[in-house]
């Protein structure tokens, strides 16, 4: 039997045709906007990352180039600053015992009186700096030391005295706590029976080191300087410290080339170039003064430490001598010398 395909009509296909048309038509201009917003999206994202490059580049040029009043440098320009005059001093160890990188510890003893270390009275410090006219105790000042207002027993270096001062002065302004200064110089008998180290063999002995306590609250009672006890008082130690000379002690990890645990709320004066060189490199004194002695920088070519305070900047050269007694090199003017107390002198010279 045949089969018999009937054709469709004229008029069918036209329709067909037109139908298939007008979806083609329709999917060409969903594919027509669907690219244009790709395209809008690509150039929105252009414009976006133009607009951080031309941000990053201004502030580049601030850092980098920055007004005639910005002194700050790139670490390269380092090698522009040197030592200048240099003239020759008889000196020897002996005569530095109580500069400020003087090591005494348990192997290192350290005998001078404290007539040779031109000690002060903190209290009388503070006195002449704040006034002494307080009859409230503790609270009318920014911090105490040992003994309340008629205290005379904490006694520093002058230089160390001023810069704890500055920086207890700092602490009560940005901490609003009030600090206690619990132990200072000790002459040798007055370290008998006492810690962290045995008479002749304390670093109290040089009147560069100090035990920082803290007021909690509205309290009475000092308390140990420590994360536990005084959190806010003691981070901002521990980060602003070297700002001004000092460094803590006895850090912890550092026990086995200070030879003392747990005694973290001492603190050493040491200098502002040598407490920022041994924060920003993680070195306690004896591992600084073991660096020094080992890289021997001269003279010639001394470690520089750079300094930045806001738009200026403070470059020091650092050299050592190795020797019992002889001649060194000093620059013209601007300098300070210190013994370590470990058979060296370390030369520290201002240069900008």
């Amino acid at each position: 039997m045949r089969r018999i395909v009937k054709s469709q009509s004229y008029p069918n296909l036209l329709r067909k045709e037109h139908h298939m048309n007008s979806k083609n038509e329709n999917g060409l201009l969903a594919g027509l906007k669907q690219n244009q917003k790709y395209t809008l999206l690509a150039m929105a994202s252009l414009a976006v990352c133009l607009v951080i490059c031309l941000i990053l580049l201004v502030i580049a040029s601030i850092n980098f180039t920055g007004d005639d009043s910005d002194n700050s440098l790139p670490a390269t320009d380092l090698n522009s600053y040197t030592v200048e005059g240099a003239t020759s001093l008889n000196a020897k160890e002996s005569d530095y015992l109580g500069g400020t990188l003087t090591v005494v510890n348990k192997n290192h003893k350290f005998e001078l009186p404290a007539s040779s270390l031109k000690l002060v009275t903190l209290y009388e410090y503070r006195c002449a700096q704040l006034g002494c006219t307080s009859e409230q105790g503790h609270r009318d000042h920014a911090y105490k030391t040992s003994g309340y207002e008629k205290d005379g027993d904490i006694m520093l270096t002058e230089e160390t005295a001023k810069n704890l001062h500055n920086m207890l002065v700092d602490l009560n302004s940005s901490t609003h706590s009030i600090s206690y200064v619990a132990i200072g110089y000790r002459s040798l008998a007055g370290q008998e029976n006492n810690v962290p180290a045995p008479s002749g063999f304390s670093d109290f002995h040089t009147g560069l080191l100090v035990n920082l306590k803290a007021y909690v609250g509205d309290t009475n009672t000092a308390l140990e300087l420590t994360a536990q006890e005084n959190e806010a008082v003691y981070n901002w130690i521990l980060s602003n410290a070297h700002k001004y000379g000092f460094i803590q002690r006895y850090p912890t990890g550092k026990e086995d080339s200070t030879g003392v645990t747990n005694y973290l709320n001492t603190f050493r004066y040491v200098g502002v170039a040598h407490a920022t060189y041994m924060r920003e490199n993680n070195l306690c004194l004896e591992e600084y003064i073991a660096k020094l002695k080992e890289t021997k920088p001269t003279i010639d070519n001394p470690l520089k430490i750079q300094i930045k305070n806001g738009s200026s900047t403070e470059i020091y050269a650092v050299y050592y001598y190795d020797f019992t007694e002889g001649e060194i090199k000093v620059p013209a003017s601007d300098y300070t010398i210190s013994g370590t107390n470990m058979g060296g002198i370390v030369v520290t010279a201002r240069l900008k």
